[in-house]
């Protein structure tokens, strides 16, 4: 396990005064950085091996977002290895120990030369300390979007080059912030958030025009992320 304290911070938060969720999965995503750089599983290591990790999916499980100033303590842990899929857990909880967020992530092995899923070797899995695997409830990976629910197009997005993560790609989070605009109001706030899934299927590019489709349902809300010629970047699941 690896862990790290933070005091939520004037731009964490939102009009609430409460911390955002692109927030806490930046804190989330900083974490696997941290322990990757702190240890024999660095980026340039992994780069020397010819692979990197892309992320899959994303699953939270949301019980307080915590409040401006008050004091946190992030943790992440890999749990279990399948084929070329990684899986690590995430938790935010107070410096009291009380359980904010947990968090549950499946991230691919890639050939950087082939571009394909590969398995890691036994060196690379040797490198990780597993941790238990969270209690959580664990959805699938993929995201089904209700049937019931009719899709309506918004008006494109583009893509800025600040949106951009180390390998060129549109940033994990950045398709988060971008589906999260279309959630509903209660009142003049946001609709509060108890559950979070994100599948990633297509890496998006500053080239790349985005497309939002939009559908909802009382307690769910889907994002659906296209590009031009209707292939999915991502699919954000907003549970009410």
């Amino acid at each position: 396990m690896y862990s790290y304290d933070v005091t939520v911070g004037y731009s964490m938060i939102d009009a609430e005064l409460k911390m955002t969720i692109p927030s806490v999965l930046n804190l989330f995503q900083d974490a696997a950085i941290f322990e990757a750089e702190n240890s024999s599983i660095s980026t340039a290591e992994l780069t020397e091996q010819k692979v990197v990790w892309f992320l899959s999916s994303w699953q939270l499980e949301v019980y307080r977002r915590p409040k401006l100033n008050e004091k946190v303590e992030v943790s992440t842990m890999p749990y279990d290895f399948k084929g070329f899929l990684g899986y690590r857990n995430f938790l935010l909880k107070t410096k009291e120990g009380e359980i904010l967020i947990k968090g549950a992530s499946v991230w691919t092995l890639i050939n950087i030369e082939t571009l394909h899923p590969t398995r890691p070797s036994q060196e690379l899995i040797n490198s990780y300390e597993l941790s238990e695997k969270l209690d959580m409830d664990y959805a699938p990976r993929r995201i089904n979007i209700d049937t019931e629910a009719e899709g309506i197009t918004k008006e494109e997005i583009k893509i800025g080059r600040m949106q951009l993560d180390g390998n060129q790609h549109l940033n994990n989070v950045e398709y988060v912030k971008m589906a999260i605009e279309f959630l509903p109001f209660s009142g003049n706030m946001l609709r509060e958030i108890k559950g979070l899934r994100v599948e990633y299927r297509k890496a998006a590019v500053v080239t790349d025009k985005v497309i939002p489709v939009v559908y909802s349902l009382e307690d769910k809300m889907w994002v659906k992320l296209n590009n031009e010629v209707d292939e999915v970047f991502a699919i954000v699941e907003f549970i009410y």
